[in-house]
């Protein structure tokens, strides 16, 4: 960097000026390194796979898409003896780690320090996707009781202006598998959603519980499991007069997973820790 600078102070540099600064008295090449993070678009896409995975002699299987990159991928396995840290070298589709039968779970780059496209399911999921959708439905919750129902169904009726937004009972719901769902109010539907966010270890239900006993407001966002382009938001609200309220708030908070209101006042707000991802993989005990 020194010579690049007292080179070039003062005039334009290219990136084959760079390279050529970095090259003089290094031992390394350094123009394909170049060429892989400046000269060409797109970032490095990574999967991960387990081989053998429940015999005696497991293998992570690492892939990637091209245009292919040479990388060296870090690598964390944890087993019963604690965590070890590995290095996959990667230049073409795919390379392999042979595993001690005693790993437990594998996290590939688990820092994100390589510069690579993330995956989705990596991404704690945010309140601003369901908030963004293009299309969507409004879900009023079984157990809701009438007064309550009625302000989460006006609540809704606000939102539905001018936008694609379906308002329907629990009972009347059903899901095409498309549209991103809003869930108002308790019911069997918010229970089941709750069960299956198994991505976010117990956070979500831990949540929940507090919310309904302490007699605080929540808004919690999950990702369907099934098609991570849409989202899920459940809105737990505690008095029917605090909905227009609480509704009203929520494009402040795009951001975040969760969001918790004593009164009309937000008091927490956060994002879920991802526990399971493509890059996450876990292995029973034999």
């Amino acid at each position: 960097m020194r010579r690049l600078y007292a080179q070039f102070l003062f005039r334009e540099a290219s990136w084959d000026d760079v390279v050529a600064c970095f090259a003089q008295g290094s031992q390394l090449e350094w123009r394909n390194w170049f060429e892989q993070w400046i000269g060409r678009p797109g970032a490095l896409q990574l999967s991960a796979a387990l081989k053998d995975e429940t015999g005696a002699s497991p293998q992570l299987v690492l892939s990637q898409e091209e245009p292919y990159f040479d990388v060296d991928v870090p690598v964390r396995v944890k087993g019963q003896e604690g965590s070890t840290m590995h290095s996959v070298h990667l230049s073409g589709a795919s390379a392999t780690l042979n595993l001690d039968p005693s790993a437990r779970v594998i996290e590939v780059d688990p820092n994100c320090d390589l510069f690579r496209r993330l995956k989705r399911a990596e991404i704690p999921p945010a309140l601003s996707q369901t908030l963004g959708a293009e299309r969507s439905v409004v879900v009023i919750g079984s157990d809701t009781d009438a007064k309550m129902a009625e302000a989460l169904r006006a609540l809704a009726a606000d939102w539905a202006k001018n936008q694609d937004m379906l308002v329907v009972g629990e009972n009347e719901f059903e899901d095409d598998g498309q549209r991103s769902v809003w869930l108002l109010g308790e019911g069997a539907l918010a229970r089941k959603i709750l069960a299956e966010s198994r991505a976010y270890g117990d956070q979500p239900q831990v949540l929940w519980d507090e919310a309904e006993s302490s007699g605080k407001s929540l808004v919690l966002t999950l990702r369907d499991p099934k098609n991570e382009s849409r989202s899920w938001s459940l809105l737990l609200v505690a008095k029917p007069q605090l909905v227009a309220a609480v509704g009203a708030k929520l494009t402040h908070y795009g951001r975040y997973s969760y969001l918790e209101f004593d009164g009309e006042k937000n008091v927490q707000k956060g994002s879920f820790t991802v526990e399971s991802s493509p890059l996450r993989l876990l292995r029973e005990a034999k």
